[in-house]
């Protein structure tokens, strides 16, 4: 029987809190270093990061538009390209974008699978305006 190379992520907690027992900083693995990447791409503006321009998504532009379907089409389309431009280590499943006008807020969820993985995973963020 073939021994199969399996792919590991692994990714720093950007929290840089320390392991109670071996006082060392934690390492997230696979599935939540995926995450915790996706997090940071739709949460990143573009222009935002030096010499790295197009990296990040526009969702957060979208925030101070009027809350329509126009605007959930644009979020959408906008996690999307982020995806597909910068993330090769995720396949997209699809993308829900619940908006409530009344709390200034939207709540985007990403169904996703991992390249390496067979089973599917999902990202949750709650996304306001801040002024």
């Amino acid at each position: 029987m073939p021994i199969r190379n399996e792919v590991q992520y692994r990714d720093f907690d950007i929290t840089f809190r320390a392991n109670p027992i071996t006082g060392q900083l934690n390492i997230l693995k696979n599935n939540a270093a995926v995450k915790r990447a996706l997090r940071n791409l739709i949460l990143t503006n573009r222009y935002e990061r030096p010499f790295r321009p197009n990296f990040g998504s526009t969702v957060t532009e979208s925030l101070f538009d009027n809350f329509d379907t126009l605007t959930v089409s644009n979020v959408k389309e906008a996690i999307k390209i982020a995806v597909s431009d910068h993330e090769p280590r995720v396949q997209l499943l699809d993308v829900r974008v619940n908006v409530t006008p009344d709390q200034n807020s939207m709540s985007v969820t990403i169904y996703f699978r991992v390249v390496n993985q067979a089973e599917p995973d999902e990202l949750s963020l709650v996304l306001e305006r801040v002024r």
